[in-house]
């Protein structure tokens, strides 16, 4: 018994940090900041399941890269 509670709260503290880090990771990979990473890993899942959550991360990069070379405009930036 105490094996089995034990492994549940090895595998609760895995999903966890697992859950935390997955989002930096990616964002850093792609050049993301991790809340849009995270956004575009979640809005994937629920739309395309496991095939969007591995496209949009990638999506919104070439997305960002085509509006900051100008060829289309996503948004307003600030001027500094």
């Amino acid at each position: 018994m105490n094996f089995a509670i034990g492994i549940i709260i090895v595998y609760a503290v895995i999903a966890i940090v697992r859950n935390a880090i997955s989002p930096k990771i990616v964002g850093s990979q792609l050049g993301l900041h991790p809340i849009v990473s995270l956004l575009s890993i979640y809005v994937g899942y629920r739309l395309l399941g496991l095939c969007g959550m591995i496209a949009f991360p990638i999506i919104i990069q070439v997305l960002l890269a085509m509006h900051k070379r100008g060829n289309i405009h996503l948004f307003k930036e600030r001027r500094t």
